[in-house]
């Protein structure tokens, strides 16, 4: 029987579509041939998701399909050659529907790093909320690797991240569980995540505020990502770590911050002393373990942390949490969230470092920007930006 074979324009337009990117390995098919300087090296082939051929050899021929349908671009994944001969081995791993995953999946991670979006490591690309605090009805947010939400009090701005930040920690929304009998609408925030493949994740609070969690429509008991969340919403110099206790000293109080051991921040100091520093000059641990020496850009000598100003007591803490954003996105997906309450005392020149740092350094973590000031003060090119905004009881976002 005849095979159903594509034309070169079909190959042609699925070759551009997954940018001459294998599929699934995501290898580059496409190269300059040696045989002359307007000559190219093509690796990769068009393969059939159905079979081009009803008999023996040929995979997962599907008799209700068309000639036309056999050979069209809906019925073809490109591929290298090696993966090209291996879904043909395989018809078990690699059966109809799996093949037309994988195909949307990477024509959805070309099109996003066509807008300059990285998902190589991992990143939320969007959340939908309903009905929860102000967010009346559905409410939708498209992100990128650099993020800003601002408004006013009240907008809706630490909802939003407090549900984000409940993948890390189910404590976030534990205020949530007792909403108003006035208020109980069936709620829900969904988080899209991509990395290899999208992922949502769901949280569901019903009419009698049971809270259910889901991942890709199947509830589960355990709800926990392969995201490490950093949330910095807490302002330094206010902090309590809620013990009957007060901590011994100021190296403690600043682990407790983190959430870390006293040994585990002793090792993100020296990470931060064999690494580019943006906010600092020099960092060091006491004798004892109980206090930081710091010399700032400005300074030509080591200060006790405690002996710093506001402001630059909290440039050491944007040096620290960027440190350990930086660690964590060397192993997993990591996202870092900063509220700029939370670092009330740097001024804009500080906040305005921050954001150029993170964007132009690139350091494998997606990053949120929570802002309470007015947004134009600020050095925000390259940023996904929304304004919130209330207006009749009703949050309102708005991309800028």
């Amino acid at each position: 029987m005849p095979r159903d074979d594509f034309s070169e324009k079909t190959k042609s337009k699925l070759a551009q579509r997954a940018a001459y990117k294998c599929s699934i390995c995501d290898s580059l098919t496409v190269g300059p041939s040696e045989e002359g300087s307007d000559k190219v090296n093509i690796t990769g082939v068009a393969s059939h998701i159905s079979g081009a051929a009803s008999g023996k050899g040929s995979r997962r021929y599907d008799l209700s399909l068309t000639q036309k349908e056999r050979a069209s671009i809906e019925n073809a994944i490109w591929l290298c050659s090696t993966h090209g001969d291996l879904i043909d081995g395989d018809e078990n791993r690699y059966t109809i529907d799996e093949l037309k995953r994988i195909k949307k999946n990477h024509e959805e991670k070309i099109k996003m790093a066509l807008n300059g979006i990285d998902t190589s490591n991992g990143i939320i690309t969007k959340i939908e909320i309903n009905n929860i605090a102000r967010f009346k009805g559905h409410s939708k947010l498209e992100f990128e690797n650099y993020n800003i939400i601002s408004g006013g009090n009240g907008t809706g701005k630490t909802t939003i991240f407090e549900f984000i930040s409940s993948l890390e920690d189910m404590k976030y929304i534990n205020r949530w569980l007792k909403r108003d009998e006035k208020e109980l609408l069936t709620s829900y925030f969904n988080i899209y995540y991509y990395r290899e493949r999208e992922m949502m994740y769901q949280i569901i609070l019903d009419k009698t505020n049971k809270l259910s969690c889901l991942i890709n429509g199947a509830e589960t008991p355990l709800f926990k990502s392969p995201i490490k969340i950093l949330y910095l919403n807490i302002n330094y110099r206010d902090y309590s770590n809620g013990a009957s206790e007060p901590v011994q000293n100021e190296l403690e109080k600043i682990a407790s911050y983190f959430s870390i051991t006293i040994d585990e921040l002793c090792n993100v100091i020296a990470f931060i002393r064999t690494k580019r520093k943006h906010f600092i000059n020099d960092i060091s641990i006491s004798e004892n373990k109980d206090n930081l020496y710091i010399k700032m850009s400005d300074a030509s000598f080591l200060r006790r942390f405690n002996a710093l100003s506001a402001g630059e007591q909290y440039r050491v803490i944007l040096e620290v949490v960027l440190k350990i954003a930086e660690y964590y996105a060397e192993f997993r997906s990591t996202i870092l969230i900063i509220e700029q309450s939370a670092v009330s005392s740097v001024d804009k020149d500080g906040i305005n470092k921050l954001l150029l740092t993170i964007r132009d350094e690139k350091m494998g973590f997606q990053f949120f920007f929570v802002m309470y000031d007015n947004i134009e003060k600020y050095k925000t090119e390259g940023y996904k930006k929304y304004t919130l905004n209330k207006k009749e009881g009703k949050i309102q976002p708005r991309l800028l």
